[in-house]
C-alpha cells in the first residue's frame, strides 16, 4: 500500500509540474506572437516657415539643404560619432551645407536660424531647390 501511495504522489507531482510549465510556456508564447503596438509620431514642424530667405546660393560652394531624417538628427562638434552633441535637428529644418569630411561620411552644416555650426552624418540632408 505504501508503494502505491508513493507512486501516486510522484505521478501527481509530475502532473502538477507539467501543468505549471505548460501554462507558463503558453502565456510566454502568446506574448511573443502579438504584433507590437503601432508607433505614433509627433507632428513635426506643424508651422511651415517661409524658407525663401534661406535658399540663397553662395559663392563659397555652400548650399541650402533640408533635413530628411525622420527622427532627431544630431549635430556634433567634430566629424565623428564621439563628437560632443551641439544641437538636434528635425525633419524639414533648413541648414546650409558648408562641406564634407575627407572620408565622405559627414557633412559640415550651419543652422542660420539657431546660429549653430557642426557636423551631421552624410545622407540625412537633401539639397533645397
Amino acid at each position: 500500500m505504501r508503494i502505491v501511495q508513493t507512486a501516486l504522489g510522484i505521478l501527481l507531482g509530475l502532473l502538477t509540474l507539467g501543468v505549471i510549465v505548460g501554462g507558463v510556456s503558453y502565456l510566454f508564447l502568446q506574448n511573443l506572437s502579438r504584433s507590437p503596438a503601432k508607433p505614433s509620431f509627433a507632428a513635426v514642424n506643424p508651422e511651415k516657415k517661409d524658407k525663401s530667405q534661406a535658399l540663397q546660393l553662395s559663392d563659397d560652394g555652400s548650399y541650402p539643404a533640408l533635413v530628411v531624417y525622420q527622427g532627431e538628427l544630431v549635430v556634433r562638434d567634430s566629424p565623428a560619432s564621439s563628437g560632443k552633441v551641439v544641437d538636434k535637428l528635425v525633419l524639414d529644418e533648413t541648414v546650409v551645407v558648408e562641406g564634407t569630411s575627407e572620408d565622405g561620411r559627414w557633412q559640415q552644416v550651419r543652422v542660420p536660424a539657431k546660429g549653430v555650426e557642426g557636423w551631421v552624418g552624410n545622407g540625412n540632408l537633401k539639397r533645397a531647390q
